[in-house]
C-alpha cells in the first residue's frame, strides 16, 4: 500500500541523493520493528523479527525509488508498504520518521470495520502491520535533499516489506484481530 505526504508528487527541481549512514539506518530499522511489534500487540499477533535479506531489498528499492523519484510497488513476493514525505530541510532524526510513518499507517485503523473483516479500501496499511500471519520485516529508507518550485527540501522514502505478505482475500478474520 502507498502512503504520502505532504508534496509527493511535484517535480523535483534538482535532486540530490543520498543513503543515510549505517548508523542512521540500523537506528531507523530498530524503531520501526519495535513500532510494528508494539501495534502487533495490540492485536494479539506475534512479533516479527527483522530479516536482513528482505531488508537489504527494500533498501534497495528505496534507493531506486528515490534516484529515480518514482513511488509505486515493487511487485514482489513480499507484502508491502511505502511512504513518501518532503519536508524543509533539517537534521534528519532517523527513529522519528520510522515511528511516524507507522504510526500513520495504523491510523487506518479507523476505517477498518472488524464485525465485518474483509479488505476495505483505504485501509491496507494497517491490515498489513497486524496480519497475524506475517512473521518476518524488512525495512529501507533513503533520503534526497532537493529543491521543490525553489524550495529547499529533504524527501524521505520509507519501504516496509513482509513475509508473509498480508490482505490475502478470505483471511482477514484470521489475521486482523480487534484489540
Amino acid at each position: 500500500m502507498i502512503l504520502a505526504f505532504f508534496l509527493p508528487f511535484l517535480a523535483l527541481d534538482s535532486v540530490f541523493s543520498q543513503n543515510p549512514s549505517s548508523a542512521c539506518l540500523n537506528s531507523f530499522r530498530i524503531a520501526a520493528l519495535k513500532k510494528h511489534n508494539q501495534l502487533r500487540a495490540l492485536h494479539r499477533a506475534p512479533a516479527l523479527t527483522l530479516n536482513s535479506t528482505i531488508s537489504t531489498f527494500s533498501q534497495n528499492y528505496a534507493v531506486y525509488l528515490a534516484q529515480n523519484n518514482l513511488f509505486a510497488h515493487s511487485k514482489s513476493i513480499y507484502g508491502e508498504n511505502l511512504a513518501k514525505a518532503a519536508f524543509s530541510i533539517r537534521p534528519l532524526n532517523c527513529s522519528y520518521w520510522a515511528e511516524y510513518f507507522t504510526t500513520k499507517w495504523y491510523q487506518e485503523i479507523s476505517l477498518y470495520n472488524f464485525k465485518q473483516p474483509t479488505y476495505y479500501p483505504g485501509t491496507g496499511h494497517f491490515t498489513q502491520i497486524v496480519w497475524k500471519s506475517s512473521s518476518q520485516l524488512g525495512v529501507g529508507f533513503s533520503v534526497v535533499n532537493t529543491t521543490i518550485q525553489n524550495i529547499k527540501a529533504t524527501v524521505i522514502y520509507y519501504v516496509a516489506n513482509y513475509f508473509r505478505p498480508g490482505n490475502i482475500m478470505g483471511n482477514y478474520a484470521s489475521n486482523v484481530l480487534p484489540p
